[in-house]
């Protein structure tokens, strides 16, 4: 050990302080060389039309909604390119009907309700096939309205089957240090434990959001892993996730519950966005967030 420590080479007592020794210098390394990355605010070059986003958080703003509509929330998740499938809303069962020929069978039906971010409004996650099926599903959907004695518009979203899949949540809450925070999860009811979520720190690019899902040990991480087509649609997600939370800094709550993946695609199945009424466009871009992303519109 003398002639060891006289020539500077590290040695240790067991082999498992030797292990641990390596473990940190594996994850200093690893660290230091995610500090390298300076991600861009979004993942493409062509900018979302963030005035048509804007023009609905001041519609909500002047009704004093808190949360967006399901339709509004689609419309902001789809303008950063997150996978919505398509939809338009009707108020009765005529447009319904016209509106699911239009979009293509199979569809689903919803209401269009703002409410809370707990509450599940996606009414039938069975997929209608046809105008039989679709309008047993609106008369238990106005039955469930009438009960909840509410009567919002209704959307028609294009259903797609899926084969092989698996169901994750992903989020964003503010936290009062650190800002903005993107947690990727398990649904909700699919029995496991709510608090094994990988936690990541926008901005992201694929680098930074594939590593992160590849270092967790949690159950959907694991699952996600098992296919590295798989892995890249996440990634890909996560990272418009990030474009979302650097552009709006009034964003409050996000819950994406559940998002459908599989190997080739993803789909948002349920969405509810929270906004803070008073805030609106920063003048100082970013100042939201505890890490700003790479200015490229100083380029």
């Amino acid at each position: 050990d003398a002639a060891l420590e006289a020539g500077g080479v590290a040695n240790f007592y067991s082999p498992e302080n030797a292990v641990d020794a390596l473990s940190f210098l594996s994850a200093y390394r690893r660290n230091q060389e995610w500090l390298l990355e300076v991600p861009p605010p979004q993942a493409e070059p062509q900018a979302p039309d963030l005035r048509a986003i804007e023009s609905i958080h001041s519609d909500a703003a002047s009704a004093r909604r808190s949360v967006l509509t399901t339709s509004e929330a689609y419309a902001v998740l789809a303008a950063f390119e997150l996978p919505v499938a398509p939809a338009a809303t009707a108020d009765t069962l005529n447009e319904a009907l016209a509106a699911a020929r239009r979009i293509g069978y199979p569809v689903s039906l919803s209401s269009d309700a703002s409410g809370s971010l707990s509450a599940g409004d996606h009414s039938s996650a069975q997929l209608l096939r046809n105008g039989r099926m679709l309008t047993r599903a609106w008369a238990t959907l106005m039955d469930s309205e009438t009960r909840r004695r509410r009567r919002a518009p209704v959307i028609v979203r294009k259903g797609h089957p899926f084969e092989s899949f698996t169901d994750i949540a992903i989020g964003v809450s503010v936290d009062r240090v650190f800002g903005p925070v993107i947690t990727l999860g398990a649904p909700k009811g699919a029995g496991v434990v709510q608090g094994a979520r990988v936690v990541l720190l926008p901005p992201l690019n694929e680098r930074l959001a594939r590593d992160l899902v590849q270092e967790d040990r949690s159950t959907v991480a694991r699952k996600l892993r098992r296919s590295d087509a798989t892995l890249e649609v996440l990634a890909q997600l996560l990272v418009r996730m990030s474009g979302l939370v650097c552009a709006l800094p009034w964003l409050r709550a996000v819950e994406l519950d559940p998002v459908r993946v599989e190997a080739a695609r993803a789909e948002i199945i349920g969405a509810r966005i929270a906004i803070d009424l008073s805030l609106a466009a920063l003048e100082r871009p970013y100042a939201h967030m505890a890490i700003h992303p790479y200015p490229v519109e100083q380029v």
